[in-house]
């Protein structure tokens, strides 16, 4: 899914149809008024998809990422990493086999290379077209209902908001909670 999904859903969801009118069929068919006010809407909701996107993969729902990593002089840097890593899960070399490796606070130690890191990441901001990097079971819906739960906050219509934040939350638990967990039965002696 790419942010203009979700900013297609939004202004779907919150009739601007000035904003699918651009999406749809460009600035050619739009006056000059109407232009100017579909992209600052389209900003808008873009910067609050990329809200809604790290509240998302900071608390419920986390990024995660594999990458090969060539290592010098036995320290992966944080920074050289292509995201913003949070967590690092596991650190393995191209046969799939566990490496060890210590973490230090601007680096890890790892004794081979090339290796294979897995970690959680919080996004850096998206722009329009670019693709969102959580997995199939997020859908531009689920972060649609949260970005126009935030537009209506901002836009002082805190009733509106209060349904949106409640599909959000009821999409997300759909997304985060496990699934029918059954516990095994136990015998009292």
């Amino acid at each position: 899914m790419k942010v203009i999904d979700i900013v297609k859903t939004v202004a779907t969801f919150l009739a601007r149809e000035n904003v699918l009118a651009y999406l749809e069929k460009g600035e050619s068919k739009m006056s000059d008024e109407n232009y100017g006010d579909a992209l600052n809407q389209i900003d808008y909701m873009v910067k609050c998809s990329n809200l809604v996107i790290n509240e998302l993969a900071g608390s419920f729902v986390p990024m995660i990422k594999r990458e090969k990593v060539v290592v010098n002089d036995g320290k992966i840097y944080y920074g050289t990493l292509n995201e913003n890593a949070t967590e690092i899960i596991s650190v393995s070399n191209e046969s799939e086999r566990q490496v060890n490796y210590k973490m230090e606070t601007e680096y890890m130690s790892v004794a081979e290379s090339p290796v294979i890191v897995e970690y959680k990441y919080i996004p850096y901001n998206y722009d329009l077209n670019d693709e969102v990097g959580f997995d199939e079971k997020v859908s531009a819906r689920t972060l649609a209902y949260g970005v126009c739960a935030e537009i209506c906050l901002i836009e002082r219509n805190f009733s509106e908001g209060l349904n949106w934040r409640n599909r959000y939350a009821e999409s997300v638990k759909l997304i985060a909670c496990p699934k029918n967990v059954v516990i095994k039965k136990r015998r009292w002696l």
